[in-house]
């Protein structure tokens, strides 16, 4: 009887072992491809068609917002709204300098994501969409709804995201372009030091962190031409 009591319950552990570890099997699984679809999700490496979409998206982001706060923002509070937008735009040229300068060359993994374009510059390497928007949406509109009401803080946000968007399309034109108009073609030019000074030190110091503009560049002493 005793015998028979302990075969029944040795059977019951061995198939809550087997239980549990099939239970463990599906999570690691599970996790696996968690795992697998975020870094392909947040791969720097870009394929044609979702380079072309980021390119599309963030033209079209920052139009379809700024349409969306005209037609349903109070009208009181237009004047103010436009305000914090244009704030927004001019601060971006800030955060793009700090970004650059601070963020993709010296903290990792950005830093090696942008190595990766220093070496291939002519591959399409970015910050994937749903990244930067995240980035966005943590720390430009969340914070901002921390001071402002969420109109002010949607026209902050859409400001700064349409910076984003004007460096974007100007980053991909100094790569995938031959410029002839005078503005973009310095750019450019001013964009190549930045590389040569990256790779082959002809300057004290990497050089032109500023994509779209060489304002700050000139005030933190970093502008070569």
């Amino acid at each position: 009887m005793v015998r028979q009591r302990t075969k029944r319950l040795f059977i019951v552990q061995c198939a809550q072992t087997h239980s549990a570890g099939n239970l463990f099997k599906q999570k690691f699984q599970s996790l696996f491809v968690v795992r697998y679809f975020f870094m392909r999700l947040i791969k720097p490496v870009r394929t044609e068609r979702a380079y072309r979409f980021d390119l599309i998206f963030y033209a079209v982001s920052p139009l379809s917002l700024g349409l969306l706060l005209y037609i349903y923002s109070p009208l009181e509070s237009r004047a103010e709204i436009l305000l914090l937008g244009l704030v927004g735009l001019v601060l971006w040229s800030l955060i793009e300098y700090l970004l650059h300068r601070f963020v993709l060359h010296g903290l990792p993994p950005f830093k090696r994501w942008h190595t990766q374009h220093h070496n291939q510059p002519m591959a399409r390497i970015c910050l994937p969409t749903a990244l930067s928007m995240l980035l966005i949406l943590l720390l430009v509109f969340l914070p901002s709804l921390c001071v402002f009401n969420i109109w002010q803080a949607s026209s902050f946000t859409c400001g700064v995201l349409s910076g984003y968007a004007i460096y974007t399309h100007i980053h991909h034109a100094t790569h995938h372009a031959r410029q002839t108009n005078g503005w973009l073609a310095r750019r450019q030019r001013e964009h190549a030091i930045h590389h040569a000074s990256h790779h082959f030190s002809l300057q004290p110091k990497e050089r032109n962190f500023g994509v779209t503009n060489q304002f700050w560049d000139r005030l933190f002493h970093t502008a070569a031409h």
